[in-house]
């Protein structure tokens, strides 16, 4: 896809682009994917040609330290991705959307911790994970 079609395409589908080797990442991927009752949400991995060329467009090149959300053809980045996720998925996962109110130097310092350990927490895998078949439709190359 080209970055015109996915930022048409995030106007009906917000896209989530994620860290594909992950393990932390991965089940984010699988419980939001549960809860996604409304089936909007589409899937990019930061090492997948589409996930590539969204890190440049968000200005975020080269850097897997981060999750990107592209909405209606805005791009959030760092803690606002997930306050911003939960707050689309409706009650009662957007009552902690007000978090948003916390200044984002310490909400992205928070971020930035998890991020940087989540290998040493949570582990990771050699290559991306395979989403189950009812998630493959949603993943983009």
């Amino acid at each position: 896809m080209t970055i015109k079609e996915i930022e048409q395409l995030s106007h009906s589908h917000p896209i989530l682009v994620y860290d594909g080797i992950c393990v932390l990442c991965n089940r984010f991927i699988q419980f939001l994917d549960r809860r996604d009752k409304q089936n909007i949400f589409r899937y990019a991995t930061l090492q997948g040609k589409d996930g590539l060329a969204i890190q440049v467009k968000a200005k975020h090149p080269d850097e897997m330290e981060t999750v990107i959300l592209v909405h209606k053809g805005e791009y959030k980045t760092h803690s606002s991705v997930g306050l911003y996720i939960f707050y689309l998925l409706g009650f009662p996962y957007n009552l902690v959307y007000p978090l948003i109110l916390i200044p984002p130097f310490i909400r992205d310092w928070v971020y930035q911790k998890i991020a940087n350990n989540r290998y040493a927490w949570f582990g990771k895998t050699d290559t991306c994970l395979l989403p189950d078949t009812s998630r493959r439709e949603k993943l983009l190359s």
